[in-house]
């Protein structure tokens, strides 16, 4: 992951991962929306109940308060 940007307003953040490698715990942002732009490959979701498949050129948000996580698919890393 490169920061490359860190206000109280938004972060913005550049993410790789390789297919199947390992995924963050879940987690909840109190004050701000998640959003994820996906430059390549295959970003998959779970926010709340549901589960999303992304791939290059999809937008996702997830809203303030939603727990959520994102993995690699077993095929597909991802970069967002």
């Amino acid at each position: 992951m490169a920061l490359l940007a860190d206000f109280e307003e938004i972060a913005v953040a550049e993410v790789c991962a390789d297919p199947g490698g390992p995924s963050p715990a879940p987690h909840v942002h109190s004050r701000h929306v998640e959003s994820c732009y996906v430059l390549e490959g295959e970003l998959v979701l779970s926010a709340g109940e549901r589960e999303l498949r992304a791939t290059a050129g999809s937008w996702l948000e997830v809203p303030a308060g939603v727990a959520h996580n994102a993995m690699t698919s077993p095929l597909s890393g991802y970069c967002t």
